[in-house]
């Protein structure tokens, strides 16, 4: 009698390898921001009209609340500030398109704003005498004192504001539009504006062919242009 072998059949095990997981990092885009349309934007005095443009050649018309002896626009912090003379009022624009009035919230001696900049995050007006305003924000308003004087022109560069006196031998530096120091010219002339560019403050005058010119504000140089 033969004794029957049993054979066994075992079922593999079969083992699954999953395929790893790959995570994706996604490099977030920059979030630009950029100086709102218009680049440019003008006004006119003892009247309610300003135009805009994105090109300097092509301009449309919009206008302020009020009709205004304005006197001088600046921009900055994505906000234009317009200033007018001989009033207790300015008008702000985040557009140029819609303005909104405020009025000052401190006093000045006479009112006769004349020059208003941006620099350092710090609006600043300018007015005929040594009194002038500045804000961080619009709304509240500081003063600070220059030398005597009637300052009508002013820059700000090289973190450095300038404030000059047309037909005056001297200027005023501050660093930060509060302590000014009164500076000497190297000669006299109708001084008409004063800009900061390419890393120079230019001061240029009426009827002469003399510039000065400037890196630091304190420090200045002479050309003539013929």
């Amino acid at each position: 009698t033969t004794t029957p072998t049993i054979t066994s059949s075992v079922t593999p095990t079969i083992t699954l390898s999953a395929t790893p997981t790959q995570t994706a990092t996604i490099t977030p885009t920059p979030s630009v921001t950029s100086a709102p349309a218009p680049l440019f934007l003008a006004s006119a005095a003892n009247s309610a009209t300003n135009a805009r443009s994105s090109n300097g050649s092509s301009w449309s018309y919009s206008n302020f609340n009020n009709s205004r002896n304005w006197t001088s626009l600046t921009y900055g912090n994505n906000q234009y500030l317009v200033v007018a003379y001989n009033n207790n009022n300015y008008e702000i624009s985040s557009d140029g398109i819609i303005w909104t009035n405020y009025s000052y919230d401190i006093s000045h001696p006479n009112n006769l704003f004349n020059k208003t900049i941006y620099g350092n995050s710090k609006y600043l007006i300018f007015a005929n005498n040594a009194t002038g305003f500045y804000s961080t924000n619009l709304i509240n308003w500081n003063t600070f004192t220059l030398p005597a004087g009637n300052w009508n022109l002013a820059a700000y560069g090289n973190n450095t504001y300038v404030a000059a006196i047309s037909g005056s031998s001297v200027i005023a530096t501050s660093n930060d539009a509060i302590t000014w120091t009164q500076r000497s010219l190297p000669v006299t002339r109708d001084w008409r504006d004063l800009i900061y560019a390419d890393g120079r403050f230019v001061l240029i005058g009426y009827n002469t062919n003399t510039v000065l010119y400037s890196s630091d504000g304190i420090n200045n140089n002479t050309n003539n242009y013929f």
